[in-house]
């Protein structure tokens, strides 16, 4: 849902908001890759995703369900990381 909001994520963003560590979220994403969920990107020495143009488009609309569905959750998670995400995007 990070990514729908966000539009593209280095793994370093989604492992400071989800509390996580930087090598568990490459592994989940090299999955999500592997499956065409996802597209990956190395952006000098970052790892950045985004969610795959060639989704199916039950998949896009269960997306956009779901985040319309939890988007002040979601607003809640990252608003902590906001300024971290804003300022590594540049």
């Amino acid at each position: 849902m990070l990514l729908w909001q966000e539009g593209e994520l280095c793994s370093t963003e989604i492992a400071r908001v989800l509390y996580s560590t930087d090598n568990q979220i490459r592994r989940h994403m090299a999955l999500l890759s592997k499956n065409q969920l996802v597209v990956f990107r190395q952006k000098e020495l970052f790892h950045c995703y985004q969610l795959s143009a060639d989704l199916p488009l039950w998949v896009q609309k269960t997306l956009k369900h779901t985040y319309r569905g939890n988007k002040s959750l979601l607003d809640d998670i990252s608003q902590p990381n906001k300024n971290y995400l804003q300022s590594t995007a540049s």
